[in-house]
């Protein structure tokens, strides 16, 4: 909210939403997210190559992106997933 300096009236409207907002989070009641065993799978196609060098039957071949994965957030707190690059971490939220 932008805000016009030594003007009463704009100060009186900043500090009635700054107290129907705190009135909000007050009656919020507490939340608790948590997942248990999150597994994801996709299915990826061989390349030409590999099925010949390597001699493979199947086309197709699983891999899972995500292996057993639980946690938890509680309300009011911060959750920070940290990984490298194509480590799942966008999987993982999708997921969720």
């Amino acid at each position: 909210m932008s805000r016009v300096k030594d003007s009463n009236m704009e100060q009186e409207i900043y500090a009635d939403a700054a107290q129907d907002s705190k009135l909000e989070i007050l009656r919020a009641p507490p939340m608790k997210l948590s997942w248990k065993d999150v597994n994801y799978k996709v299915s990826l196609k061989y390349t030409k190559k590999e099925m010949k060098e390597f001699d493979y039957q199947d086309s197709h071949y699983d891999k899972e992106i995500l292996k057993n994965q639980s946690g938890y957030v509680n309300s009011g707190e911060t959750l920070f997933i940290m990984g490298s690059s194509g480590a799942g971490k966008t999987t993982m939220l999708n997921a969720l």
